[in-house]
Order: structure tokens, then sequence, then C-alpha cells
């Protein structure tokens, strides 16, 4: 994962021990390292951002987290379609997919160019 808005920040963390990560991946932070996010594990914790590309285990990786600027994740979005965390670690889909009693916990929207716009909020338990 290479792309992101121009002038957008990034930082480099290091992953949890037992953590790896494939990048495109949403991710949290915990005392022992950044994670995968799951719309589970977000009760009590927010998102950190993106990872940009590959980590290993107990290894760096560069994480986006820039409001209102656009990732390429590496997969094609819908445009207009706002995109959760899913119950899936790491990953993220549609808010439509959500199940009752699922945290809808908002990564983006989907833009013309099937990359997202990332607008992190989180919008409590789906009914």
């Amino acid at each position: 994962i290479e792309r992101v808005t121009t002038g957008a920040s990034t930082s480099e963390v290091t992953l949890d021990a037992a953590t790896t990560t494939a990048g495109g991946e949403v991710l949290r932070s915990t005392s022992t390292g950044y994670v995968k996010a799951d719309n589970s594990s977000l009760t009590s914790a927010t998102i950190s951002g993106i990872a940009l590309g590959k980590g290993s285990e107990s290894g760096p990786v560069d994480i986006f987290n820039s409001t209102g600027k656009v990732v390429d994740i590496g997969a094609t979005l819908v445009e207009g379609t706002v995109y959760v965390v899913s119950s899936t670690a790491g990953n993220i889909h549609p808010y439509a997919d959500l199940l009752t009693g699922e945290r809808a916990y908002i990564v983006g929207i989907g833009n013309p160019d099937g990359q997202l716009l990332y607008y992190p909020k989180d919008l409590g338990v789906a009914s």
C-alpha cells in the first residue's frame, strides 16, 4: 500500500508480538503494541490507523491516520459506501453488513476512484 493523499501524515508503530499485517488493515493500539482491530474489540478503544505495508510480529509498520485524506487499501471500494470495522480482525466492510449488536465504527467512505476517504467515527452499537 503506497498511495495516500499528498500531505497525509503517517507514523511508524510497533506491532504486538502476536500480530502480523499484510497492509491495508485497520489497527488499534494496546499496551503491548498495535493489533488488528475488530468491531468487538472497540468497546473501549479507538482505531489508530491503517497499516501501509507488511509488518511482522513485534516489528515496525507505517500507519496512515489522516482524517479527511485518501488511502488506497489495496481493494476497490464502492463510491459513496460507508465502510466500518468488520468482525474479522483488521478488515472493513460496508455499514449495511453490520449485524445487530455489532459496534458501528466508521473507517471512511468509498471515493470515486475506489479508494478510502478516511473519516473514523465511533457510532456505538448498531441496532
